[in-house]
């Protein structure tokens, strides 16, 4: 039965494949110029409620990161069947009830939510009330998936989920913001500290059980360079699995989803001793901040840059053309008088892709 599920699931993959091929329904987003680039970065940003538990960075946006999302600035919404590759799929007939992206992660690193790019939804024809999706955090297993293999048909265990959920967190469809350019964020109820390769799953039984759907965004085809860290989650003759996704649809989808593990910040006073991300250091002070807000750079290349200031809703509420900086320090003062107490959140943009994000609260 095992294998019969297995042969079944490879089947629907193949065919769902030739459907969306012969729509000709796979939308490309290139996203080259420097306006575009900070639409990218928008969603990529961190927001927070608390300064506690405040996110700092996230995993897959540095270029450091294995695997490091949108290396080329090119995102896409792969739909077939009215449905989505990374999401829910309306085809009562196909066991795929779930996702999951994994990262490297050389150093323990406290996990305090979720971000997500999320390009589509729709509700059910029952319009059932309250259906939510899940997002959980797990430590990588060796033995967490499996890789489909067609000769002959095999299912052969490889890295993937670990059983044991470390955090978990639901959203509500409803709050689910589809904006292009938007991200969705869910925080955990406490920082998790995790010290090896890590996996977030995204759960979407009830959202299938009920006819709703919903579609992550991912890169594009051949950005993962074949390391098998993006999974479908299926029911294989009775077994829930996760299965790469790679191999469930013969190496159409080597790609890496819209969701990060975000970080929790360095808490350090002194621009030395901040972690550098992507080649930026920052601190801002005060935090909270009253009148102004101090940011000290440290940077190691030579490029123009521009400083945004964003709600924790992701409005822009600030932004500041830099110039030209050279590498070194920089300090730059930004008046937020006139903005609402609440946390806030500022992003550090370059031409050449930097990309940075640390959390401050306003206070007055």
């Amino acid at each position: 039965m095992y294998l019969l599920g297995a042969i079944l699931l490879l089947f629907q993959a193949y065919y769902q494949l030739f459907l969306r091929r012969m729509r000709l329904l796979y939308l490309k987003i290139p996203i080259h110029l420097f306006y575009m680039k900070q639409r990218l970065l928008s969603f990529l940003l961190l927001s927070g409620s608390t300064l506690l538990a405040a996110p700092g960075d996230t995993l897959g946006v540095s270029s450091g990161t294995t695997p490091q999302f949108a290396p080329a600035n090119q995102i896409t919404l792969p739909p077939y069947q009215g449905g989505y590759a990374f999401g829910v799929n309306f085809d009562p007939n196909n066991n795929f009830i779930g996702i999951g992206q994994g990262y490297l992660n050389d150093e323990p690193a406290n996990v305090v939510g979720v971000l997500s790019f999320i390009g589509a939804k729709s509700k059910g024809v029952n319009n059932v009330p309250d259906t939510k999706l899940t997002f959980r955090l797990h430590n990588m297993s060796t033995s967490g998936a499996f890789d489909l293999q067609t000769s002959p048909i095999t299912l052969v265990p490889t890295d993937g989920p670990a059983v044991t959920v470390l955090a978990s967190k639901s959203m509500f469809f409803d709050e689910i913001d589809t904006t292009l350019g938007a991200y969705n964020y869910v925080e955990f109820d406490s920082p998790t500290l995790v010290n090896s390769n890590l996996v977030i799953t995204v759960d979407l039984l009830e959202l299938k059980s009920a006819g709703d759907i919903v579609g992550f965004y991912s890169d594009v085809p051949g950005d993962a360079g074949g390391i098998d860290f993006a999974f479908h989650q299926a029911n294989v003759a009775g077994d829930v699995i996760y299965i790469t996704s790679r191999t469930v649809f013969q190496g159409a989808l080597d790609n890496n989803i819209a969701i990060f593990p975000v970080l929790q910040p360095d808490d350090v006073g002194i621009l030395d001793q901040a972690s550098s991300f992507q080649g930026v250091k920052a601190i801002a002070m005060p935090n909270p901040a009253n009148e102004t807000l101090n940011v000290q750079l440290a940077l190691t290349e030579n490029a123009k840059y521009i400083l945004q200031l964003f709600s924790t809703s992701g409005q822009k509420v600030k932004e500041m053309n830099l110039g030209s900086l050279n590498s070194g320090t920089h300090n730059v003062q930004i008046p937020v008088a006139e903005l609402e107490s609440g946390t806030y959140f500022y992003s550090i943009i370059s031409d050449k892709g930097v990309r940075f994000c640390r959390t401050v609260v306003i206070s007055h």
